[in-house]
Formats: structure tokens, sequence, C-alpha cells
């Protein structure tokens, strides 16, 4: 008689994640082909694309390669959240002023960017007082999910001239050329 060996089939499962919410959708790949996938509804049994926007939390996934000498593994796969933050609406201010951007997030860790003219680039609530026209991106990360927001705040000013009453054209490089200073005009 003919003795044939056949080798154990193995269903290791090689994609684990975790992912975050917003991730596109991924086929999950195991060692061996040839199995079916099972999930809570979320993932395709026979290509094993698993979409993260449809299993936000803990996800029972199991791989079966029926076969005399199949295999089966289950693993749990977590999805992440999108994490929340959103700031005020664009704001428009004086220049000298100041403005909360008060913010609310799903999570407590902040940044800034720029942190041009905040009294904080790290906190839920800085108060800007920018001296020109910013826009601000806060952003928010919880498990490497990150979501943004962000705000222009814009500062409007009267034209100010101003003309120094001394310099010292000497050739020392100091205030050697009177020059008229200003914000809000242009030269021509």
């Amino acid at each position: 008689f003919d003795l044939t060996i056949v080798a154990t089939a193995d269903a290791t499962i090689l994609t684990l994640g975790p992912f975050c919410e917003y991730d596109a959708p991924i086929n999950l790949q195991a060692a061996n082909p040839g199995g079916v996938w099972s999930g809570a509804g979320m993932i395709d049994p026979v290509t094993g694309l698993f979409d993260p926007a449809l299993a936000v939390g803990i996800n029972n996934i199991t791989y079966t390669i029926p076969d005399p000498c199949g295999d089966v593994q289950s693993i749990q796969i977590t999805v992440i959240p999108t994490p929340i933050v959103t700031t005020i609406n664009d704001t428009t201010i004086e220049l000298g002023n100041s403005v909360d951007l008060t913010t609310i997030g799903s999570v407590t860790n902040f940044s800034w960017s720029p942190s041009t003219w905040l009294d904080c680039a790290n906190c839920q609530n800085p108060i800007a007082t920018p001296q020109e026209t910013i826009t601000y991106t806060v952003t928010v990360e919880d498990s490497s999910c990150i979501a943004t927001d962000i705000v222009t705040i814009s500062v409007l000013y009267e034209n100010v001239v101003f003309v120094p009453n001394i310099f010292s054209p000497n050739g020392d490089g100091n205030n050697d050329i009177l020059y008229v200073r200003g914000k809000g005009i242009t030269s021509l």
C-alpha cells in the first residue's frame, strides 16, 4: 500500500492590529491559504476582508482550515474608535486682544500647532493673543489614532506708521538709514 503523509495545516493569523476606526478595509492574512474566516459579521468569510469602520471594539476572529489535517486559530483584534476633538469656530479679534480656544475632546492629550502666540501648546483651552491672522491646528491622539480640528483667528488692526525721531548715519551699521516703519501698509 501507498502511504501519503500530509503536512498539518497552519492557521496562524498574521494580521493582528490594532486598527483605528478610520483605517481602510484590509484583507487579513494567515500562514496557509484556503481557510474560512469568521467573526461577528464584519469579515468576509472567503477573502478575509476586515472593515475596521464596522468593528469598533474587541473582535473575535477565527480562521479555520477544514481538512483532516486542518487547523483553527482564534484571535482578538481591537479597533480603536476615532478620537473626537472640536475647537471654536473661526474668529476675528482686534490687534492686542486675546481669544480662548475652548476645545472639547474625547481624550486628554492636546497638541497645538503652531504654538506661536499661545499661552500653552499642550493644553485643552489655550489663550491666543496673535499679532496677525493665523490658523491653528489642534491634534489629539488615542493609541496611535489621531483626530484634528482647525481654527483661523483673523486679526484686525489699524494701519500704524512709526517714524523714528533719531538716526545715526555714522557708518557703524546701527540705525545708519532713516526708515519709516509700519504695520498694515504696503510698499510701492
